[in-house]
């Protein structure tokens, strides 16, 4: 409900649409990228490497400082543990739509390398890419060959990461232009440092920021609908609501 809130009020207006994940793959981020991923001209690039935070990405094993994710606290989580640390396997094999990895050495040989690769995926039908990444410039060259392919072929990228792939976007886009793309931002992790984060956003409004509170499709559309013509970024807080194991909603204040 909260996707198809955002992608039917969406169309084809903004340059980017971003799926910000929490860091250690908590959540519901298979069904997310699916239902986004229902736009058949949409590529998602995950890229779950945050390096200033110590979360980088190997050979498909995801890490925190170091250590696998599934060897972290996050393994006992809860709501969402997390029991294996292969990207592939706890986000890939909980999609429907078909996916594959693009390793560290492709990523070493560059934007140009990337972009080939990404092009052999999207001829074999993968819909997602799980990207290896352990540095700043290693998300910098994911980005220019993601935005390289985005104009030779046409595709929409999605990037789905914990913050930095979807900013190295929007600076890369934002260079050669005068007026800002328009940015499309949905955010559902729980963590403390990303509500600070988004309520600092919505405070000194630097987003048009609607809260999921489960509303309907035609209540969030409306909701967006709000917003004045001159707003170039957009944010839905799903992190306001939760769904337990049996599918019942619960909602934060």
């Amino acid at each position: 409900s909260r996707l198809a809130i955002a992608d039917g009020w969406l169309g084809d207006t903004p340059d980017l649409i971003g799926l910000r994940i929490d860091s250690t793959l908590r959540g519901p981020i298979p069904a997310s990228i699916d239902a986004l991923l229902t736009d058949q001209r949409r590529l998602a690039l995950m890229v779950p490497a945050f390096p200033a935070s110590g979360r980088t990405t190997r050979g498909g094993i995801h890490y925190v400082f170091g250590v696998p994710l599934a060897e972290t606290q996050v393994a006992h989580d809860p709501h969402c543990p997390v029991t294996t640390s292969h990207i592939g396997a706890w986000i890939g094999g909980r999609m429907l739509a078909a996916s594959a990895l693009l390793d560290l050495d492709d990523v070493r040989r560059g934007r140009d390398a990337i972009a080939a690769q990404l092009v052999r995926h999207i001829a074999d039908g993968v819909r997602a890419v799980f990207c290896d990444a352990e540095t700043d410039h290693d998300i910098d060259e994911i980005a220019r060959a993601a935005l390289t392919l985005r104009r030779s072929h046409g595709i929409a990228i999605l990037p789905v990461d914990p913050g930095p792939f979807t900013a190295t976007l929007v600076r890369l886009m934002k260079a050669p232009r005068r007026l800002a793309p328009l940015v499309f931002g949905i955010v559902g992790s729980v963590m403390d440092t990303s509500r600070q984060q988004m309520d600092f956003v919505e405070a000194n409004d630097l987003a048009f920021t609607v809260r999921y509170a489960g509303q309907s499709v035609s209540e969030g559309l409306a909701a967006f609908a709000q917003a004045p013509l001159a707003v170039k970024a957009m944010l839905l807080r799903t992190d306001t609501a939760s769904l337990d194991a049996d599918g019942k909603l619960h909602l934060y204040d």
